[in-house]
């Protein structure tokens, strides 16, 4: 009778199973797997429909950039007329913001605050100067904001530029790296 199983250890055996299988279920409804089906399958509008989802977490929510009338920018129409060096006057965030345009040309991943580090005024692009000057203190930046001559020793802030599907979008955060230094 050695090949025999003992009721006790049946009883073992199924409530092995039995929790087993339920602490198993348990940790899958806890823990969910992330799956295909959980992913974004737009890039260009997430987080559009609930900006709390998990989709949302490290998105950065921006504006899109406009011109003075108020019409969208597409990259593509902006560079065939951009100079590089020469920062472009845009809207859609609080204060106006300048676009940084690269050789190439190229637009950069980062657009020009144009608040003065000094006192808070507004900076001004001047075309004939090729650089940007402070009305108040007469402080001067080059086209990047990097600053030329005080009174501050402090660059001007950047904003971060991102372009989905040709339209740029401003986002008033400064880039993870400052790409003047």
């Amino acid at each position: 009778m050695e090949n025999e199983i003992s009721p006790k250890n049946r009883r073992q055996f199924l409530k092995y199973m039995v929790f087993g299988t339920a602490g198993t279920v348990a940790l899958g409804w806890i823990f969910p797997q992330r799956s295909l089906g959980h992913e974004r399958s737009n890039s260009a509008t997430p987080c559009t429909s609930d900006g709390n989802s998990e989709a949302c977490q490290n998105y950065l929510r921006g504006v899109k950039a406009t011109d003075s009338s108020g019409n969208h920018i597409q990259e593509s129409v902006l560079l065939t007329t951009a100079v590089s060096g020469r920062p472009v006057l845009v809207k859609g965030l609080s204060k106006p913001t300048y676009l940084v345009i690269n050789d190439g040309p190229k637009l950069a991943e980062y657009a020009i605050n144009p608040t003065c580090p000094h006192h808070g005024c507004t900076v001004e692009w001047k075309t004939d100067r090729n650089k940007f000057v402070c009305p108040c203190h007469g402080a001067q930046f080059d086209a990047q904001g990097k600053v030329l001559k005080g009174p501050t020793h402090r660059n001007l802030p950047l904003i971060t530029v991102v372009v989905q599907d040709d339209d740029i979008f401003l986002i008033d955060r400064k880039p993870a790296v400052d790409p003047r230094t």
